[in-house]
């Protein structure tokens, strides 16, 4: 049990330190996959411990284990037309024999009414693979950042970059033109914009995906919980027909329905072909109620995080194309003849290394502009200052 606590801490730890992408998109590529494998984990250690458990008449040949086992392969299912119809389990009869509808609505036997409908049966058999497929969403989640991580080498080498090179170096590898094509650079733009997107996608698929393979009910799961919640201790417990609403867990995945069995065996002088419906359990749908409801939550947080970051992403931009009074008339030409990634490069230069950034913008000067004026004694004065202020700053840390 210890190993198994020291796992989950594993998993569940996160190492603050500087990342390449942003803070929203850390907690869809960070914690959300540590959020589904910790969910995977605890449903697949309940699956692999609790089985389905069946009922038995003494008249029946068929040893327990034998039915638990056949149920679990084949699955249990309840009737589609009863989950409106307050009854002891949630979609099933009082009457298991009862498997059909009459026109006025009152339960029949298929077999002994010309009249009767065949109600529609709803199977349950996530369970085999449930926890299989929760650990494989995480894929959702990496496909944005392995993208991120190849558009943006420029990036997060020019982040290592100001720390060792000069600014000759930086100047030639980063304000190249002839390696920073204009069509290259804008199409690294858009596709960063497609990876903020991206990570909206794996959010809102993870959550439309779950809602598929739970028959449609897991988007009004949280609505249905917490108005399951509003209800008194006892009412919220209850388990008898004459309760006034079902608990929001067994409209998702219910913990009981029906499982048919077909008894077939021959010998030399006999022939035995019986149908057989039995009542059965499955303890582990109610881990699952608890593990996807929080679940719910972590994605719909994941949605907005998401949004967040493709909006702060689009104001980012904004603010460096938009001309402001913050630069000077000289470097605010300088700007305006560099293309947006170029500006990029720089917004990150001057946030770490504002003695970096004038270097940077007095070569950009004599190269772009052919301006061959010397540094003025202002500028190198406020870099001088600068570096001064960065140097005391590091001896007092």
């Amino acid at each position: 049990m210890d190993f198994l606590l020291n796992d989950v801490k594993h998993i569940l730890s996160i190492q603050i330190k500087p990342r390449h992408d942003g803070i929203f998109d850390q907690y869809s590529r960070i914690f959300m996959p540590k959020i589904l494998l910790l969910s995977s984990i605890a449903v697949g250690v309940n699956w692999y411990v609790d089985k389905l458990t069946c009922t038995k008449s003494e008249n029946i040949e068929f040893s327990s284990e034998f039915i638990n086992e056949a149920c679990w392969i084949n699955g249990f299912y309840i009737y589609k037309n009863m989950t409106n119809r307050m009854t002891t389990y949630y979609g099933i009869p009082e009457d298991i024999t009862k498997d059909g509808l009459k026109k006025d609505g009152s339960l029949c036997t298929v077999t002994r009414d010309s009249v009767c409908i065949r109600m529609e049966k709803l199977y349950y058999i996530q369970y085999q693979w449930f926890p299989f497929f929760i650990a494989s969403l995480m894929i959702l989640y990496f496909i944005p950042h392995t993208a991120f991580k190849i558009v943006n080498t420029d990036l997060i080498s020019l982040k290592n970059a100001i720390k060792t090179q000069s600014s000759d170096d930086v100047f030639c590898t980063y304000f190249n033109k002839s390696l920073n094509a204009t069509l290259r650079v804008r199409c690294k733009i858009f596709i960063n914009f497609a990876i903020k997107i991206a990570y909206i996608f794996s959010n809102v698929g993870t959550i439309l995906l779950i809602d598929y393979i739970l028959n449609g009910g897991y988007l009004s799961y949280a609505r249905n919980w917490f108005r399951w919640t509003e209800k008194t201790g006892s009412s919220m417990l209850d388990y008898s027909k004459y309760r006034s609403t079902f608990r929001a867990g067994e409209i998702l995945l219910p913990s009981f329905g029906l499982c048919d069995i077909q008894e077939q065996w021959m010998d030399n002088t006999n022939l035995k072909n019986n149908k057989h419906k039995f009542i059965c359990e499955f303890s582990a749908h109610v881990l699952y109620h608890y593990v996807l409801i929080l679940l719910w939550f972590f994605v719909v947080f994941g949605i907005i995080s998401s949004a967040l970051g493709l909006f702060y992403h689009a104001t980012t931009y904004l603010l460096i194309i938009l001309p402001f009074a913050k630069h000077s008339k000289k470097t605010g030409s300088v700007l305006k003849a560099l293309t947006l990634r170029e500006q990029e490069y720089l917004e990150y230069i001057h946030s770490q290394n504002t003695p970096l950034y004038g270097l940077i913008i007095n070569k950009l000067r004599q190269e772009r502009f052919k301006d061959n004026s010397d540094v003025s004694i202002e500028i190198l004065k406020q870099q001088v200052l600068e570096l001064s202020n960065q140097l005391h700053r590091i001896n007092r840390g």
